[in-house]
């Protein structure tokens, strides 16, 4: 009887060791021998703006939704991300399935998602829309925070292992600084400017694609500057190349309009990328009744950019 006994635990030793070595053996998945879970990642979609998104991404809004486009469960809010950090990542419970994951940096404040109801495997994907918020007569007076946009289609979760998903974070918005260099003095002391941008790219479907909106008037006040004569700036959210966005130069007081042009003309004559920058340097420069204008240091003034003031 001893004998038997002491048989059996030898066997019982070497199984142990057999299933323990089988967990690390190359050709086994290694992750079947992890508990099951499932991390989002995330990283920013042009390196060149890496330490713009690390600082600004301070809000992220996961969306899940099932095969059939409705949503999973509340969608899930971090507002301290580091995106970027290898060591981040947001950990979901998920059944086995097929999944579509949307997010959005920064959607708080100076944005707004309808239906403001969200109901799980109620709400559809198609029907989402981000919108950024403007006053009643369709102006937007204040600088909209930097919004970004990354999805994952189709993701696969068999709920095996240790699963994860890394979505690319696009920016939406970008910022404008104009300058008004007046190194004549041709620009009456009375004279004030405002910059107003017109386009209609106020609200957009959670694949990022521009839906229906009015014309929306970004407006912002120039002030004085040291070097040029003015200087003003403001955040618009989405340019397009097929666009028509006007780019407008009015007296503070009278509302006179002094300049217009085409905002993606002026940018595409100075050979920037809308997908790669994200900031634009324009400076117009007065000199005998005309407007030079520089995009980023690009020279793309018109022949018939004149200016009067009287």
């Amino acid at each position: 009887m001893e004998k038997t006994i002491q048989i059996s635990g030898t066997l019982l030793v070497l199984l142990l060791i057999i299933s323990f070595h089988s967990c690390i053996k190359e050709e086994l998945d290694p992750d079947e021998c992890e508990p099951a879970s499932f991390r989002v990642y995330y990283t920013y979609a042009n390196p060149r703006s890496y330490a713009d998104i690390y600082e600004e991404a301070e809000f992220l809004y996961l969306f899940v939704f099932d095969e059939n486009g409705y949503l999973v469960n509340t969608p899930i809010e971090d507002d301290d991300p580091r995106v970027g950090d290898e060591t981040y990542y947001m950990q979901l419970d998920l059944e086995p399935g097929t999944y579509r994951f949307v997010t959005w940096g920064n959607p708080i404040e100076h944005y707004y998602i309808t239906p403001e109801k969200l109901i799980s495997g109620v709400t559809h994907y198609d029907n989402l829309t981000i919108h950024l918020v403007r006053a009643e007569n369709d102006s937007v007076l204040h600088d909209p925070h930097h919004l970004y946009f990354g999805d994952f289609t189709d993701k696969v979760i068999t709920g095996v292992g240790q699963e994860r998903v890394d979505i690319s974070l696009k920016r939406n918005t970008y910022r404008i600084n104009v300058y008004i260099d007046d190194p004549y003095n041709i620009v009456p002391d009375d004279i004030r400017f405002d910059l107003v941008i017109t386009d209609n790219n106020g609200s957009y479907g959670f694949d990022n694609s521009i839906a229906d909106c009015d014309d929306l008037h970004y407006k912002a006040t120039f002030i004085n500057h040291a070097l040029y004569r003015f200087q003003t700036s403001l955040n618009i959210v989405r340019l397009a190349y097929d666009r028509n966005t006007l780019f407008k130069l009015y007296d503070s007081v009278t509302g006179r309009l002094f300049y217009e042009d085409d905002l993606i003309d002026m940018i595409i004559s100075a050979e920037v990328d809308l997908d790669g920058d994200y900031e634009f340097d324009i400076i117009l420069r007065i000199i005998g009744g005309y407007i030079y204008v520089l995009v980023n240091g690009w020279n793309v003034s018109k022949d018939d950019n004149h200016i009067i003031f009287n």
